[in-house]
């Protein structure tokens, strides 16, 4: 969800081989899941947010980070680790920590002016309410801490409350993680025969990871879904399948996704430990069939593959690294004002999001891309 990167392979809906080019409509379903996080965001209506599952989303964002990044190893015996770590570390880092730098400056300026109640930002203010100029600085050094400061979003590893400031950027962790295994991670996907029987070995470590709540269990494993679907994207993508049979698979995995919200609106089944678990990683399978339908060829891809589909897709991790912002700048304008958080003000939201996110991307991440590919051939120059 590359999670939120663009795919490293380019990958084109007409071409038979899938290390011709990007896969179009995997851009496109990362798109949709981006939009899907901000919907989830913006909303504090149940049904809204159940209807936009955030978690789901950023599992599917492994899920993709998962095929992308395997397609082209995979498939190329002579891939270039050499070029592969400064290319995927700066394609990552560079827009990751702009979002962070500028979350964390108008975070400042909020905490210390007009946001004295919001606890959101109650880290960064300077020697109020018990912060020392050390805890100060603390707070803002670990908003940059992509690699060690590991969460699920709400609690860290060690079970302290999460500080993020940008707050969609926890998810970053575990995309740095996996990047940095990669070469590890394709040594054993090339050794693994029965492909059945991994993805049998994720879903339970996915499982026991949702029963016991040790939640990096599942964020590192589900990224393998990924990886096996890689192996097979060739298959996937040259077989013919019917509108009907299409529609059922995404329905399939639409349903799926959206079992937990479902579970959990019944009082009676919500206190339940293993239904809870098995509707979690059930929405984790749906995830990875969401993604093998969108590679399919199809209806669904097609949609994918239309221009401003395609378009949010190229955004999409601009839109995901910066939408808390707007979203959050948006929520204090009309507090401020005395004017209900309602429907026209979460449109607002949602459009201010994607236009900031487009300049973003113009400002920020396209030209990141280039240095990481610059940078990248440098080293062997």
């Amino acid at each position: 969800m590359e999670q939120h990167s663009k795919a490293t392979a380019n990958i084109t809906t007409a071409a038979p081989s899938a290390t011709s080019g990007r896969i179009i409509s995997l851009d496109g379903l990362r798109g949709v899941a981006a939009l899907s996080v901000v919907c989830f965001h913006v909303s504090g209506i149940p049904a809204a947010r159940n209807l936009f599952p955030g978690i789901p989303s950023v599992m599917m964002f492994f899920i993709l980070s998962g095929v992308v990044l395997c397609v082209v190893p995979l498939a190329d015996s002579a891939y270039s680790w050499t070029k592969y770590y400064p290319r995927r570390v700066l394609r990552l880092g560079i827009p990751t920590a702009a979002a962070t730098l500028l979350s964390v400056l108008v975070g400042i300026v909020v905490a210390n002016t007009v946001g004295q109640n919001n606890p959101t930002y109650a880290g960064l203010r300077f020697s109020q309410n018990g912060n020392s100029p050390a805890q100060w600085l603390y707070t803002v050094l670990s908003q940059f801490d992509f690699i060690f400061n590991a969460s699920d979003g709400v609690t860290t590893v060690g079970g302290s409350p999460s500080n993020r400031i940008d707050y969609p950027v926890w998810s970053m962790t575990w995309e740095f993680f996996f990047s940095l295994i990669l070469p590890l991670v394709i040594v054993l996907a090339m050794h693994i025969t029965r492909d059945w029987l991994a993805c049998a070995l994720v879903t339970v470590c996915i499982f026991v990871s949702f029963v016991s709540g040790y939640f990096p269990l599942r964020f590192v494993t589900v990224f393998f879904f990924g990886v096996i679907i890689a192996k097979h994207i060739e298959t996937i993508r040259n077989r013919q399948h019917s509108f009907i049979t299409v529609t059922v698979l995404l329905l399939l995995a639409l349903l799926a996704i959206e079992l937990p919200a479902i579970v959990g609106s019944f009082q009676s089944l919500a206190q339940h430990q293993l239904l809870n678990a098995t509707a979690n990683t059930l929405m984790c399978l749906g995830g990875a069939l969401l993604v093998i339908v969108a590679a399919m060829p199809g209806w669904f891809s097609a949609f994918l593959s239309t221009r401003p589909i395609d378009y949010l897709g190229r955004i999409s991790f601009s839109l995901y690294l910066t939408h808390f912002l707007c979203i959050s700048a948006m929520r204090m304008i009309t507090g401020k004002l005395g004017i209900a958080f309602s429907l026209v003000p979460m449109a607002i939201a949602v459009a201010g999001s994607i236009v900031f996110a487009a300049v973003f991307y113009a400002l920020v991440e396209r030209p990141s891309i280039r240095f990481a590919k610059r940078a990248a051939n440098a080293l062997l120059a």
